[in-house]
């Protein structure tokens, strides 16, 4: 396997650790961030709930914020706000497939989409598809009045600083006591 490059971990830090964020910000459970240094590795946030009917709508879209809150940092990081790394594909799709689960209006917008196809193939999702995704996502996050992108960026330093953290892990490894901790270190932004 091959190591990543310096830029490749710092963005896939942020990427992740904008996951974790979100997760602490909406009180969402999750066991930690974990940043590998291989190129075929896999870089992830620990202890996702498996999404579930059961889960009210409410908690539904929390889980959606979360689930896009990387795509979000990817773009906030980069101040792209088309940008959609190849890394978001599988969050985009999981956030399509909860859309759909919830029975939400913007679910009738993501029929043409065949998300079982997207998620088998190797290739990045097609930009325009990608886009798509991802403002369903928004919509869906809107009607809960929790939009990923508003939070991350009231809460950018405190991104910045858990993702500088878990780049100085030796094992790229933060528990969620530990994101939570750099968190409440940081002072409000206003």
């Amino acid at each position: 396997m091959t190591r990543l490059t310096e830029t490749e971990r710092e963005l896939i830090a942020y990427h992740e650790t904008g996951h974790a964020v979100m997760r602490c910000l909406l009180g969402r459970p999750f066991r930690g961030v974990v940043l590998t240094f291989m190129v075929d590795g896999m870089s992830f946030i620990d202890g996702n709930p498996p999404i579930s009917r059961r889960l009210s709508k409410e908690e539904l879209g929390l889980e959606i914020a979360c689930m896009i809150a990387g795509a979000v940092a990817d773009q906030i990081q980069a101040d792209d706000p088309d940008l959609i790394r190849k890394g978001s594909k599988n969050d985009l799709i999981q956030a399509a497939k909860a859309i759909r689960m919830s029975g939400e209006p913007a679910a009738v917008l993501l029929e043409p989409h065949d998300l079982q196809s997207l998620y088998d193939s190797d290739d990045a999702l097609p930009p325009e598809v990608a886009r798509d995704l991802l403002s369903f996502a928004r919509l869906a996050c809107r009607r809960f009045g929790d939009y990923p992108d508003t939070l991350l960026r009231e809460n950018w330093s405190k991104v910045k600083a858990v993702a500088k953290q878990l780049l100085l892990q030796k094992k790229g490894r933060l528990n969620s006591d530990q994101v939570q901790q750099i968190m409440d270190e940081i002072a409000p932004e206003s």
